[in-house]
């Protein structure tokens, strides 16, 4: 039996998902596969580092830190994101809270992180392994496109997996997953539509017609993944995990007293479950 974790992205939102992951560590629950989006990966592989509390204290530790994100890292002609991308992706996990690459490495299953293609405007789930590309993989899966520069690895540009497969559940399935758990950043009836500037980002891209068009559906795309995953949870085939309520907080939220209380609902509410999960998934 193949047992998988989909995480969606949802940038400080996905502190909720460092709670929910958390409470899987409490719980016992380890995967055999993992795909994740954007922050969903980026959180996700100190979860399979087996780092208790570590993506909760770099969220909230760092959410007003302007080395970590701020608007004046996209002044700095070697960044040019919102993201202060050295800092976060390369100091923070050698430096200031170090990832145990040795824990990752010794994780036997798959891991795979979505990056949408900049020629195709199609997802591709690339590999995250222990080695020099993974901070690579890991920053191309959450390049936000506006919020970060696209992100070349071996000559082909990739931007946010979020574009193309925000939810890749079909992907886990096809993998040969048979027990999915799936943990979303978004509460239940949430309906994604047109968002903010995204008229300029899509003039950004114009000379990039298949990006562009993945663009204009994403919205589409995205309720559809949603409607998908409701009807698999509703036969009992998957099980997932939402916030009760993202209301009033943000992608790009500082405040730490809402982002604990995020935080809080993710472990509480995994943990009031983690028998029906231990059960889903045979351990």
């Amino acid at each position: 039996m193949k047992r998988g974790l989909v995480v969606e992205g949802g940038a400080m939102r996905a502190v909720f998902t460092c709670g929910v992951f958390d409470a899987l560590l409490d719980g016992g629950i380890e995967v055999d596969y993992f795909i994740g989006v954007s922050a969903g990966i980026a959180n996700g592989v100190s979860y399979l580092s087996r780092q208790r509390g570590r993506g909760k204290d770099i969220l909230i530790g760092y959410a007003n830190d302007p080395r970590y994100m701020g608007t004046r890292n996209f002044f700095n002609p070697k960044n040019r994101s919102y993201y202060g991308i050295d800092f976060a992706f390369r100091q923070i996990p050698i430096v200031h809270n170090p990832f145990d690459f040795k824990a990752y490495k010794d994780f036997k299953g798959q891991v795979k992180a979505v990056v949408s293609n900049l020629e195709t405007g199609k997802p591709q789930y690339l590999d995250v392994c222990a080695d020099e590309s993974m901070m690579d993989i890991i920053i191309a899966s959450c390049s936000l496109p506006l919020m970060f520069p696209v992100k070349k690895i071996n000559g082909v540009a990739y931007l946010d997996g979020g574009v193309s497969d925000p939810i890749p559940v079909k992907k886990a399935i096809e993998d040969g997953c048979d027990k999915v758990l799936v943990i979303l950043s978004r509460e239940e009836g949430y309906k994604k539509g047109p968002e903010k500037g995204s008229r300029i980002i899509e003039n950004k891209f114009r000379k990039h017609r298949e990006f562009r068009e993945t663009l204009k559906r994403r919205p589409d795309v995205y309720n559809e993944q949603v409607d998908f995953v409701n009807k698999l949870e509703s036969e009992g085939i998957i099980k997932v995990i939402r916030p009760n309520s993202t209301q009033g907080i943000g992608r790009l939220e500082k405040d730490t007293e809402k982002l604990g209380k995020m935080y809080n609902d993710g472990y509480n509410s995994t943990m009031l479950r983690i028998e029906e999960i231990r059960e889903y998934m045979s351990l």
